[in-house]
């Protein structure tokens, strides 16, 4: 068996780079610790996102206010992606929809 052979810092900064990472413009033995801090934030709003919106989903068979907690979820996916924004206002838009047809059919007693 090899030994296991371990490399100086010249000999990893002589190293050639692949492509893929040439592209983004990361270079050198920090490439996949530049990758993965890079990805963090994207992947902690990911995850705390989904947690709210599926615990809005839940709450609209069980108690609580289900809709608001959705809309909380997809204003923190929005921070980070696209089709979350996109579906955030179209709630919004749904949502001043139902409340301006709630305040027509409510009839207010004459004072």
């Amino acid at each position: 068996m090899d030994q296991d052979q371990t490399l100086t810092d010249a000999e990893l900064a002589a190293l050639d780079v692949p492509p893929m990472w040439k592209r983004v413009g990361l270079h050198g033995p920090a490439i996949m610790f530049r990758w993965i801090m890079g990805n963090a934030k994207r992947i902690a709003v990911f995850v705390a996102g989904m947690v709210v919106l599926l615990a809005g989903v839940a709450m609209i068979v069980l108690p609580g206010p289900g809709l608001l907690v959705i809309i909380a979820g997809l204003a923190i996916l929005a921070t980070e992606f696209a089709w979350a924004e996109r579906a955030l206002d179209n709630a919004k838009a749904r949502a001043a929809q139902a409340s301006s047809m709630v305040k027509s059919k409510v009839r207010r007693p004459r004072s």
